[in-house]
């Protein structure tokens, strides 16, 4: 998605007097500004927030792949179940989780 809008950019030029300055701010349209402000950077924390839960699932993810015996017994119920099919899958979703 190549529109992404930088809502903590966003966030903090809407917070800018200079820009305020330059839409013609008035003492009524400063509270719409700052509100706008206000909505970019509740946008720019669930965007963190996504990064962030997306990361310790990638990070659960490589332990759960990297794990042993005691993995498969902890997933599957009984050590010495190997299925390179799961094991493939989860490396195959680690790398587009990473971009790689």
């Amino acid at each position: 998605m190549s529109d992404r809008i930088d809502h903590k950019a966003e966030a903090r030029k809407w917070l800018d007097p200079a820009v305020w300055e330059k839409e013609g701010a008035t003492d009524e349209s400063v509270p719409v500004l700052v509100a706008v402000a206000q909505v970019h950077a509740t946008l720019a924390q669930v965007a963190a927030t996504e990064a962030l839960a997306e990361q310790q699932r990638i990070a659960n993810l490589i332990a759960l792949a990297s794990g042993g015996d005691e993995t498969a017994y902890l997933v599957n119920g009984e050590t010495n179940k190997y299925d390179e099919n799961r094991w493939r899958a989860l490396r195959a979703e680690i790398r587009e989780g990473l971009g790689l």
